[in-house]
């Protein structure tokens, strides 16, 4: 795992620091959110680590640029700029990485595990109907 904030002030400190910002922002369930997150990041080679090419596709599918990533993740585009520039799974600080991917779910990707029966990819969420 990359060392920064996470290795710093460890999971809670990530929640508490990320937390408050991303609740205020739209982003509701977030404590349970971040921690289902940090999980992922714990090994590079663990299921459900994300890759760079999702991240490429996610923008893809939204008709994002990366600078609407990266206003949307409250980062700045040359953060997004050196991650995609990477190949393979995601490397960065923990917190980088969870805002990232936060951001695209938040817009309706959602990310899909290399598993037995295909590779990993994205797609859009379905849309919760109203009764």
């Amino acid at each position: 795992m990359p060392d920064g904030f996470l290795g710093v002030f460890g999971h809670q400190g990530l929640e508490l620091a990320l937390g408050p910002l991303m609740v205020e922002k739209g982003f509701p369930g977030v404590a349970e959110k971040i921690a289902q997150l940090v999980k992922r990041y714990e090994s590079n080679n663990s299921p459900g680590m994300l890759q760079v090419a999702q991240l490429r596709a996610a923008r893809a599918l939204l008709g994002w640029r990366q600078e609407d990533i990266a206003q949307a993740a409250k980062l700045s585009i040359a953060t997004i700029r050196r991650i995609e520039s990477q190949k393979g799974p995601l490397a960065g600080y923990v917190s980088t990485l969870v805002k990232i991917q936060a951001a695209f779910e938040h817009a309706g990707i959602q990310f899909i595990d290399d598993d037995e029966l295909g590779g990993f990819g994205v797609r859009m969420a379905k849309k919760k109907r109203k009764r």
